[in-house]
């Protein structure tokens, strides 16, 4: 903790008058956790606003979904249900053929049931050095890596406390992945399928 003045910020023991003296704590002490959650929700809001959509954020996550994404306007009825995640662990298993994710059973539970739209597991894949998360120049703002998707529904039941999601890494989670599960969302619930 450092002592200063709350109108200045000189040095731990400077005093200019003001009369006062306040503890002065570092100002954001978020964990990488939440902060590698909140870029999961930024990637994700960024590609559904490429793709046309818009993201309805669900502030209680009882049924194991953060997200709902959907048309700002065209279909009324195609939808996406997300779990967004953030890791800087996806393995990389079969020489690099599949990624891998560990999930918790409850939510893996939730996401494989049997729903009318797409049940979407989506983990944003970030470096391990946390000063590459997140860059901005006049060029750009660069969010490293990238998310990739599953469909859960149908998955089998598990009995362990939890469970390797297996990714395909061509499965990547941008405004075309979106427009295409949704035109097969669509497809499929005229279908009655």
């Amino acid at each position: 903790m450092r002592i200063c003045c709350n109108t200045c910020y000189g040095s731990d023991y400077q005093r200019r008058g003001h009369g006062f003296w306040v503890a002065f704590m570092e100002i954001v002490t978020t964990k990488d956790s939440d902060i590698q959650e909140r870029l999961s929700y930024a990637y994700l809001t960024a590609v559904a606003a490429r793709a046309g959509c818009q993201v309805l954020s669900l502030p209680v996550d009882r049924n194991g979904l953060d997200f709902w994404v959907s048309p700002i306007q065209g279909s009324g009825t195609a939808r996406l249900a997300v779990q967004a995640k953030a890791t800087t662990r996806l393995a990389r298993i079969g020489a690099g053929k599949m990624l891998s994710f560990q999930l918790d059973r409850r939510t893996y539970d939730l996401l494989r049931r049997d729903a009318t739209c797409p049940m979407l597991l989506v983990v944003l894949d970030m470096p391990v050095e946390r000063e590459s998360w997140l860059s901005v120049t006049e060029d750009g703002l660069f969010l490293r890596r990238a998310a990739f998707w599953k469909d859960m529904r149908g998955a089998p039941a598990i009995v362990t406390d939890s469970v390797a999601v297996h990714f395909s890494p061509e499965n990547i989670f941008d405004h075309h992945a979106i427009l295409n599960i949704l035109e097969q969302s669509d497809r499929d619930s005229r279908k009655g399928a």
